[in-house]
C-alpha cells in the first residue's frame, strides 16, 4: 500500500498486472497507464542484417549455428565454468557466447577452456547496448541471473531465458522469477 500515492498525477507501470495492483491499492484508474518495461534505447529499434554481419565478423560467430548466451551480472557474478563443463565433451553443433563483463581473468579462463571443448565457446568482454540487442536477437536462449535489466531485455525480444539461481538471488530478483 505504501508505494501508491493517489494524489500523484500519473502512475505508469510495466504491465497490466502492475496497474491492476496499483488500482487495488487505491490509485485512481484514470491516472494509471501501462508503460511497458524500461529498456535501453536500442531495444526499441530493429536490428538490421548489416549489424548482424558486423557483429558476427567481430566476434567470429557463425550465424548458421544455434547460439546460447551465458550472461553475467554487472559485478561479474556468473556460473559460466560450471555450465560449460556440462557441454564441453558433447558435440552439440552449437556455439556459446559467454559474456565476461570487465573480468579479463574470466575471459582468459573461458578462452583456454574453449580451446579444449567440443563446442565453440566465444568469450566476450563488455559489450554496448547496441551489441547486446544484436546478440540477444541472434540467440536461441539466454542463461543468466534474474536481474531486471537482462530479464526485461530478453522478454522484450521474445527469447527463452533460463535463470541462474545457483548462487542465490537478490530479494528484488525474486519478483522477476515470480512474474
Amino acid at each position: 500500500k505504501h508505494w501508491i500515492n493517489s494524489d500523484a498525477d500519473l502512475f505508469c507501470g510495466p504491465t497490466k498486472k502492475t496497474i491492476e495492483a496499483a488500482i487495488k491499492r487505491g490509485m485512481p484508474t484514470k491516472k494509471c497507464k501501462v508503460w511497458g518495461a524500461l529498456l535501453r534505447s536500442p531495444f526499441y529499434q530493429s536490428v538490421n542484417s548489416s549489424q548482424v554481419h558486423s557483429f558476427c565478423l567481430k566476434y567470429d560467430i557463425d550465424p548458421k549455428l544455434p547460439i546460447g548466451v551465458l550472461a553475467t551480472g554487472a559485478n561479474g557474478v556468473n556460473s559460466h565454468m560450471k555450465v560449460l563443463q556440462g557441454f564441453a565433451d558433447k558435440d552439440l553443433g552449437i556455439q556459446i557466447i559467454a559474456l565476461c563483463g570487465q573480468s579479463a581473468v574470466l575471459f582468459n579462463q573461458l578462452k583456454g577452456f574453449g580451446e579444449r571443448s567440443k563446442i565453440k565457446i566465444i568469450p566476450v568482454m563488455s559489450i554496448n547496448s547496441n551489441e547486446m540487442k544484436t546478440l540477444l536477437e541472434m540467440s536461441d536462449w539466454v542463461f543468466g541471473r534474474p536481474g531486471a535489466g537482462l530479464t526485461s531485455e530478453v522478454i522484450s525480444i521474445g527469447k527463452s531465458m533460463y535463470f541462474d539461481t545457483s548462487r542465490g538471488i537478490m530479494p528484488q530478483e525474486q519478483n522477476n522469477l515470480n512474474f
